[in-house]
């Protein structure tokens, strides 16, 4: 059951990429954040989230991959493995969520500067 809900949460990030909005940049668009009008208005600012989006669908996805072959591989600690992975893999999201789009803007800020 712990694989099904990492699927199904993956599987949900990446239902996500299929619209012109992803669901962290529809979170991240709900957020009061103070971004430059000059990002939001291009096209760097919907690849950030797409491409965190797609990082948070890959993480899922993959956990719930390897809890599937622990369980396939009769292990009964699958479910200590989920609680002592979950936190960590949480927090490593969060911190790549909240420092990877600022880093890829500065990285694209000349392209960002030409769709002016």
């Amino acid at each position: 059951m712990l694989a099904l809900d990492n699927l199904i949460v993956g599987a949900i990030f990446t239902d996500s990429l299929l619209f012109k909005r992803s669901l962290m940049q529809m979170f991240a668009d709900s957020a009061s954040a103070q971004i430059p009008q000059e990002i939001l208005h291009s096209a760097y600012y919907g690849k950030a989230w797409r491409i965190v989006t797609f990082v948070w669908a890959a993480v899922y996805i993959i956990f719930a991959i390897v809890l599937i072959l622990l369980k396939a591989c009769n292990l009964k600690i699958v479910g200590l493995i989920d609680m002592l992975a979950s936190w960590p893999l949480m927090v490593i999201l969060f911190i790549f969520t909240l420092k990877f789009p600022g880093w890829y803007w500065k990285k694209n800020h000349a392209k960002i500067e030409a769709e002016k």
